[in-house]
């Protein structure tokens, strides 16, 4: 069961729909059976459980109750098009590379690239091939294997790329690289 804020969820219908909404988005049953949604209602609750961090929290919000009001509201939603907003997307790239280890918001970003939260997560999901937080845990990545080549101790390095703690870093390390920061940086130094 979720509440959202009536006032965020006419803002995502109006990013969805590329106008302000008359109204908040009405919807005829109140059960609904959808696998995919549960899917991702799944994650933003782990999310919110989790050490994700704040621009993963509101990403997968708002991708839910816009999954929400596209597949179930009963005024239909069409998704507007996206256009030619390369520069917006690099402005937030080079944002996430220069502030990796900052808990950014998604809302930050909307004000830096001139683009609604929605908008601007699928632009840069098309852009990139993953959603900004995604984008910012690979940097985050990318600069923990940079120290820990380096030298630096693993949980050093997880607080200085933005992790909570060691195992945060360890756990999204496994799966970007293949092994965990320790192995790495053990059999770095063995190539060295």
């Amino acid at each position: 069961m979720m509440y959202a804020n009536p006032e965020l969820l006419g803002g995502v219908a109006a990013d969805v729909s590329g106008s302000e909404p008359a109204a908040l988005p009405f919807f005829q049953r109140p059960i609904m059976m959808d696998r995919d949604l549960a899917a991702s209602f799944l994650a933003l609750r782990t999310a919110l459980g989790g050490q994700a961090s704040r621009l993963e929290k509101d990403t997968r919000l708002r991708s839910v109750l816009m999954q929400f009001i596209l597949r179930h509201a009963y005024t239909r939603h069409s998704l507007r098009l996206a256009g030619k907003e390369r520069r917006a997307v690099e402005v937030v790239r080079e944002y996430l590379e220069d502030n990796h280890a900052a808990n950014v918001s998604l809302e930050e970003l909307s004000r830096l690239s001139n683009l609604s939260p929605f908008h601007l997560t699928r632009v840069f999901s098309e852009r990139v091939g993953m959603p900004p937080h995604a984008y910012q845990t690979q940097v985050r990545v990318a600069r923990a294997r940079d120290l820990l080549l380096r030298g630096w101790p693993i949980t050093s390095a997880a607080f200085e790329t933005g992790f909570a703690d060691q195992s945060h870093l360890t756990r999204h390390f496994k799966r970007v690289v293949g092994v965990t920061p320790g192995s790495y940086a053990k059999n770095s130094k063995n190539v060295q």
